[in-house]
């Protein structure tokens, strides 16, 4: 069992107005090799990454997708994939300043300055379909959007599209076109964002 430290509106960060510090248990791995788990939270059922509950963080509420097409989606019992969609709990920072930071930054990304989501290492950094990765990032709002590229370098000056791996010094997502939501794929996405390190 950890404790964390959840606010359940926007505002309480932006006028610092304590968060509600809650208990908070694992029940089911969904895919572990992202550490993807259900969680109890008293009677009600969220979901996180494992590597969000730490003791102590500072943490929100949004609803996230991850589709059952994407090749690391969770087997059903019949063999099928599976859509994995809820409440998540996304852990923004370990102080309740920097948390307030990141909800009011408007310094980078004309369109906005997300951070990203999967800290992982390597694959366990995103998502893939189709030979394409997916990046979740976490919006300033608390919506929930993907960097979508084909992951290989692009030719000439240009940057790589495939997101470097993950820092702690990172500043942010700069976001250089607006989210676009796919109906196809059910997702907001977005071809034009980098990391700022």
């Amino acid at each position: 069992m950890s404790t964390i430290n959840v606010y359940l509106k926007r505002n309480d960060l932006i006028d610092r107005r304590p968060p509600v510090s809650l208990n908070i248990t694992p029940s089911v791995d969904l895919i572990p090799r992202y550490g993807l788990k259900e969680y109890n939270l008293g009677n009600m059922s969220v979901l996180s990454f494992e590597d969000h509950i730490l003791e102590g963080r500072h943490m929100v509420f949004t609803n996230m997708i991850i589709p059952a097409f994407f090749d690391q989606s969770p087997m059903a019992a019949n063999g099928s994939k599976t859509e994995v969609h809820g409440l998540f709990l996304i852990n923004l920072d370990n102080s309740g300043d920097k948390a307030k930071a990141f909800v009011e930054d408007k310094e980078i990304g004309p369109f906005g300055c997300p951070k990203r989501l999967l800290t992982q290492e390597d694959d366990k950094a995103y998502f893939t379909f189709n030979n394409q990765r997916f990046y979740p990032f976490i919006m300033t709002d608390f919506t929930v959007g993907y960097y979508v590229c084909d992951g290989k370098a692009a030719t000439g000056s240009q940057p790589p599209l495939a997101w470097p791996d993950y820092s702690e010094y990172e500043i942010g997502i700069a976001l250089d076109s607006p989210l676009t939501y796919d109906a196809t794929l059910g997702l907001f996405i977005t071809r034009q964002a980098r990391v700022i390190i």
